[in-house]
């Protein structure tokens, strides 16, 4: 009898033994879990990671005392939890999207513009930002600077002998501290969920007319039609983005961002890109062009950046995949994450579509409006000598902030976008600020400039 209970003791042990080492693991996996809900799901302080990673170490050593294990399983099992620990602890300090909005969405509270708040609501969201700016900016890796910091106390003084305060009235101040910076990137936007918006906008922009400034009239370039509106034709911004979405859909959507044209008499192709935009609609844009440029011989492509204002840099590289180049520059950045500096060097190489190669002439178009990664698009090809940029310079400077994380401000509802790399000029023997077009003209004078150049 007594060696039956023995036995069951022993099994009772060894289940107790095998649930306890489960439950750290599951807890272990439970705190690396955190890590991408955060980024991609919901907020939540940096210090819960912390504390589950205390408790699973605090619980491994305890089972190390209680439970009879093997010599590696003492060495393996501490390292393994101690690693995973210090990665739990230490990148919801260290990533610059924790606890930010730039994969998800916001729910909170968002007031008008116009809605008065009291004094210690809008200084707490001027601490949060500059919490956010501390953490996440490349600028503040060393702390605010002097500039910015003066900024930040002459705004909360203001603040704080305003008789009122509205929403707008904390965006400027914040817009006053963020001067300083000169990024153009980081910034902050009001948020207007009571305002009204024309029903008709979309229709009218769907049929090719722009509305004349101050006045309810529409022009196509040739054709003005004007209309009365009254209250009634205003909508919610909900039910505008309804009424939008009957116009802009599929391949509709496709034209208002990219789409190219090809004069075979003149061997030109133009692609047309307003918006930086990676996504299948755009490979398969470039992908038609470039094989329609084959077929018919076309020597000369042209990328019409001008009035574009950014969106993803992957949308140079994919059209330098066409191009007959095994390796080239791409523009070099420091990224930072918290105490941490990520550089890098720029060299990439090109993943060609052989059998889609362009060995012809290239040339983009751009003005004072070409901003971000359309800037950037046109630096890749300048920079790296594979073609010549027309028009009018880029609308910012080639080293400057970028790569933006966004976060709410808890109180008001403005949201904020941050840089989090700082980017550098690809060809460091230009001293150029800017993008300086190769053939300078008037940004309206750009597609007659460049049938000029290719007729030479």
């Amino acid at each position: 009898m007594g060696k039956k209970v023995d036995i069951e003791k022993k099994n009772g042990r060894a289940f107790t033994k095998i649930i306890s080492f489960a439950m750290l693991c599951c807890t272990m996996v439970l705190t690396f879990a955190l890590i991408p809900v955060n980024i991609f799901c919901v907020n939540f302080p940096e210090w819960i990671t912390v504390l589950l990673s205390v408790f699973c170490c605090c619980g491994l050593l305890l089972y190390l005392t209680v439970f009879k294990t093997k010599t590696m399983s003492k060495i393996i099992l501490p390292l393994v939890f101690g690693l995973a620990a210090i990665i739990c602890s230490f990148v919801p300090y260290l990533i610059p999207y924790w606890n930010s909005f730039t994969f998800k969405n916001c729910n909170g509270v968002v007031l008008n513009y116009d809605e008065v708040i009291p004094y210690e609501a809008a200084a707490e969201d001027l601490n949060a930002l500059m919490d956010h700016l501390k953490k996440v900016h490349p600028m503040f890796r060393d702390g605010l600077t002097e500039d910015v910091k003066r900024a930040y106390l002459q705004a909360l003084e203001r603040l704080e002998t305003a008789g009122t305060i509205t929403i707008n009235d904390l965006r400027r101040e914040i817009q006053i501290v963020l001067h300083p910076m000169h990024d153009a990137h980081t910034s902050t936007y009001n948020n207007f969920p009571n305002d009204k918006y024309l029903k008709t906008i979309p229709q009218k922009s769907h049929e090719g007319y722009n509305h004349a400034p101050f006045l309810f009239e529409w022009t196509d370039g040739e054709n003005v039609i004007s209309e009365v509106y009254s209250e009634e034709d205003f909508v919610s911004w909900s039910e505008f983005l309804e009424i939008r979405n009957q116009y802009v859909n599929g391949d509709e959507e496709s034209q208002e961002f990219v789409s190219y044209e090809i004069d075979q008499g003149k061997s030109l192709a133009i692609l047309t890109l307003t918006q930086c935009k990676y996504n299948q609609t755009y490979i398969n844009c470039i992908r038609s062009m470039f094989v329609e440029v084959m077929q018919k011989g076309i020597q000369n492509v042209a990328v019409d950046l001008r009035g574009n204002g950014g969106g993803s840099s992957l949308v140079g590289n994919e059209f330098i995949k066409y191009l007959p180049v095994e390796h080239y520059f791409d523009g070099p950045y420091d990224w930072r994450w918290g105490f941490l500096n990520i550089r890098r060097s720029g060299r990439t190489t090109n993943r060609r579509y052989k059998e889609w190669m362009f060995d012809g002439n290239v040339y983009i178009l751009t003005d004072r409006e070409s901003f971000s990664s359309a800037k950037d698009f046109a630096m890749l090809i300048q920079d790296n000598h594979l073609g010549k940029v027309v028009g009018e310079p880029s609308a910012n400077a080639v080293n400057g902030y970028g790569e933006i994380a966004i976060f709410y401000l808890p109180n008001t509802g403005l949201f904020v976008q941050i840089s989090t790399k700082k980017w550098y000029r690809i060809d460091e023997t230009n001293t150029d600020s800017y993008v300086m077009p190769d053939y300078p003209c008037d940004s309206q004078n750009a597609i007659e400039k460049l049938y000029e150049i290719i007729g030479q």
